[in-house]
C-alpha cells in the first residue's frame, strides 16, 4: 500500500530472512511504537517502513478545515494498528 499511497505504483518491497537491509532517510529516522491501545497515524510521504503484527489502513484528512484551506494538505494518512514499530523520516520525500 505504501507505494500506491506515495504515488510510486502499486507494489512495495517486502524483506524477510537473515542479513542486513539499508533504508535511507532524509534525516534521522524516528521509530514509533504501535500497540492496540495506541495506533499510529503517519503521513504517507514520511513513511519508511514497519515491522511486527500490524494492520495498515487509510484515514482521510478531508474535513471542514481542509475545505476552507486550513487543513494539513494531505488527502489521507496511513494508520497502523496492532503491535509493532513504524519508522518515519522527519522530512517528506
Amino acid at each position: 500500500m505504501h507505494g500506491m499511497s506515495a504515488g510510486q505504483g502499486l507494489t512495495t518491497t517486502s524483506v524477510s530472512g537473515h542479513g542486513s537491509v539499508a533504508i535511507l532517510s532524509d534525516g534521522p529516522a524516528i521509530c514509533l511504537e504501535v500497540s492496540p491501545q495506541y495506533p499510529v497515524t503517519v503521513d504517507p510521504q514520511a513513511y519508511l517502513g514497519s515491522s511486527g503484527q500490524l494492520q495498515q489502513g487509510f484515514v482521510t484528512g478531508v474535513n471542514w478545515k481542509s475545505l476552507i484551506g486550513e487543513g494539513s494538505g494531505e488527502p489521507f494518512s496511513l494508520q497502523f494498528s496492532g503491535t509493532g514499530r513504524v519508522w518515519i523520516q522527519p522530512a517528506e520525500r
